[in-house]
């Protein structure tokens, strides 16, 4: 079975990934946005 310290980990890795991966996309998507409106 897993312990509650192995889950604790588990949970804070995940977490992290989700926030790195949400300004990861939101860096990508205000970029794409920004070229957009200069080529207009």
């Amino acid at each position: 079975m897993i312990t509650d310290e192995q889950l604790n980990t588990l949970a804070i890795s995940f977490g992290v990934i989700m926030v790195t991966l949400i300004v990861v996309y939101h860096a990508i998507l205000s970029s794409t946005t920004r070229s957009d409106i200069k080529k207009a």
